[in-house]
């Protein structure tokens, strides 16, 4: 209702307070009016009484019970017998009340609805979720028809999804007038959400504005670990949570449909794809992360275009201990006794060649061949396993073994050369007491030992011979020891005359215990360079021919005869012996019958060789006692 109708009404409620009682009116001295004077109804008004008003030369006022009605316009407003006016149609008309011959008149006018009309319809906003409200925004509210449009007044409605996100207000009741929309929060899932703001006024349709809001993710602003990071594994095998990465925005939404890549930056290995695109919760992954053959940091990055890498870490660790390898400390060498410079090194790998750690490593040597520390260690982080070789005391090659069992490679053999230590003694090795024929070299040349504390020959040590005058020569008189440490004459010949020789050696430039050495050799007579030629031509020749007795033509004759007998007359010489005892003893024999009266030789009146000449007697003698060298 409009306010200038509100205002007629309340005048004609006054005026009847006024009047008196309904009364007929007749000819008189009497005004008529028409209460109210004027009226505007909008088209969708259910009507409006108008009253007769009559007022008396006194100025007494009363309703007019009998008046008729009508309109000059009935297709704008109609009026009925009691007054009451309809709007017909927009447009002008006159009503007119008679009485007692009196009339009166009132305007009415007829309007259209008023009609809300916004400037738009339906209105939406977009934001990023949980992020800053978006703008708000202001809907024009104007009367797109007729009357006044007063009070307006708005609700609000939301659609399914989420309540109270919608703040709606008016800046004033009348139109024309604003509606301010502004959105309240944000912390909403993704999505579309819809409501629905109805202005509302006296006489006009409800009219609605639709307004949406649709809430997304941000651009990229970070990439986070979502599953996956710091893993360890066997190398060369997958790490057992398959990596993942999430995407999000400045305000932690994730944002599906972004391309994120992958690639290994350290350790080698491989990922089961180069690239993969965020799901809806924001999420992507390689699918699978295969470690590096070689144990230790491995390393991947995640990376979206715009946006720092992100680095994924994972450790590969050696599988079962497969194979023993030798790693250094072979070949050495040193004194005997002594420990090693380079310590025994080996390593115990997996089947990639990573070093396997905490496996036993049994080392040993050979008894009475040094020793070897610690005996069973175990492998460190990186698979080794050392040890500390102490020589034996005897020179030579002496072995280690380093083993596990089960492995491949296993056991392993150090070994390390034990040189002999600094020269300590000088002792005789060979060719002392010999017997030699006068004038011949002796049979084994005289040989010395150059040792160290543990009895190991010495080498390169050089040894000076030296006999005195009449002890014979020698020749390479200065050689030098070999490797066994021995140093050998080159030859010692006898003296001309049956003697004992005596030779010495001594160290050419240092001292060592035990020298100097001494050799002795006699110089014996032969038979075939001294007895023989002086038996066959002064004495035995006229008997002593070929046949049945001793055979004394030549010197092999000779000895076999005496030696071991021939003929009838059987003869024996036992060297080293010359007791005259008859046939005591094998040899005794010979030299009887060189000393005997009875029967001796030579036979006959000049008497036994002992007693004719007894330098010849002398020479046999001695030649059997020097051991009847040939």
């Amino acid at each position: 209702m409009s306010s200038a109708r509100h205002l007629i009404l309340a005048l004609a409620v006054a005026a009847l307070a006024a009047c008196g009682p309904d009364t007929d009116i007749g000819p008189g001295e009497v005004a008529l009016a028409v209460s109210p004077p004027t009226l505007t109804l909008v088209l969708t008004d259910p009507g409006t009484r108008l009253v007769a008003v009559a007022t008396d030369p006194k100025g007494i006022t009363f309703v007019v019970s009998n008046a008729t009605w009508s309109s000059d316009n009935p297709g704008v407003a109609s009026v009925d017998a009691s007054g009451l006016v309809q709007a017909v149609a927009v447009g002008s008309a006159t009503i007119t009340a008679r009485a007692g011959g009196k009339q009166a008149t009132a305007s009415v006018t007829v309007t259209p609805a008023p009609v809300i009309a916004t400037s738009v319809d339906s209105v939406g906003f977009s934001g990023i979720a949980n992020g800053p409200a978006p703008a708000s925004q202001v809907v024009a509210i104007a009367n797109g028809g007729g009357g006044t449009l007063f009070p307006v007044t708005d609700s609000v409605a939301y659609g399914a999804g989420a309540n109270g996100w919608l703040q709606a207000a008016l800046t004033g009741p009348t139109a024309p007038d604003t509606l301010q929309l502004a959105v309240t929060t944000t912390a909403l899932a993704f999505g579309t959400y819809s409501a629905t703001v109805t202005l509302q006024a006296p006489k006009a349709v409800n009219h609605v504005v639709k307004v949406t809001l649709t809430l997304g993710p941000g651009a990229p602003a970070q990439i986070v670990r979502q599953a996956g990071d710091s893993q360890s594994a066997i190398a060369n095998t997958a790490v057992p949570i398959a990596p993942a990465v999430k995407v999000i925005d400045a305000f932690a939404n994730p944002i599906p449909g972004t391309i994120v890549q992958f690639a290994v930056t350290a350790g080698g290995g491989s990922l089961g794809q180069a690239a993969d695109t965020t799901d809806s919760s924001g999420a992507a992954s390689p699918g699978s992360w295969t470690l590096g053959a070689s144990a230790g940091t491995n390393h991947f990055t995640a990376t979206v275009s715009g946006l720092p890498p992100l680095q994924f870490t994972a450790i590969g660790n050696p599988g079962n201990a497969v194979n023993l390898l030798k790693i250094s400390g072979d070949g050495q060498s040193d004194t005997v006794a002594a420990t090693l410079a380079t310590v025994y090194t080996v390593r115990v790998t997996d089947a990639n060649g990573n070093g396997v750690q905490g496996v036993t490593v049994a080392w040993s040597v050979p008894a009475g061949t040094g020793s070897i520390t610690p005996a069973a260690p175990q492998t460190d982080a990186n698979g080794f396993s050392t040890a500390t070789r102490k020589l034996g005391t005897v020179s030579g090659t002496d072995s280690t073994t380093a083993a596990v069992g089960g492995l491949v490679g296993s056991p392993i053999t150090f070994t390390a050369a034990a040189n002999p230590g600094r020269p300590a003694t000088l002792g005789l090795n060979a060719g002392n007491g010999q017997y030699a024929t006068v004038d011949s070299n002796v049979a084994i040349a005289p040989s010395v030992a150059v040792r160290d504390g543990f009895g190991n020959g010495v080498s390169g040590v050089g040894i000076t011979f030296a006999v005195a005058a009449n002890n014979g020569t020698i020749g390479g008189a200065t050689p030098t020891t070999n490797a066994s440490g021995i140093a050998t004459l080159g030859f010692w010949t006898m003296n001309s005359a049956r003697r004992t020789d005596t030779l010495t050696a001594t160290p050419t430039s240092i001292s060592l215990s035990g020298s100097p050495v001494r050799f002795t050799a006699h110089a014996a007579w032969s038979l075939h360079d001294q007895v023989q030629p002086q038996v066959f031509t002064a004495v035995c020749a006229g008997c002593h021919t070929a046949g049945p007795f001793p055979d004394f033509r030549n010197d092999s004759a000779t000895y076999k005869n005496l030696l071991n007998g021939n003929g009838t007359a059987t003869v024996y010489v036992t060297p080293f012996d010359t007791t005259d005892d008859g046939f005591t003893k094998t040899h005794g024999f010979l030299l009887f019958r060189l000393k005997s009266a009875s029967n001796p030789m030579p036979p006959g009146a000049g008497g036994p060789l002992a007693t004719t000449n007894p330098a010849l007697y002398a020479l046999i003698r001695d030649w059997i006692l020097d051991g009847a060298r040939r």
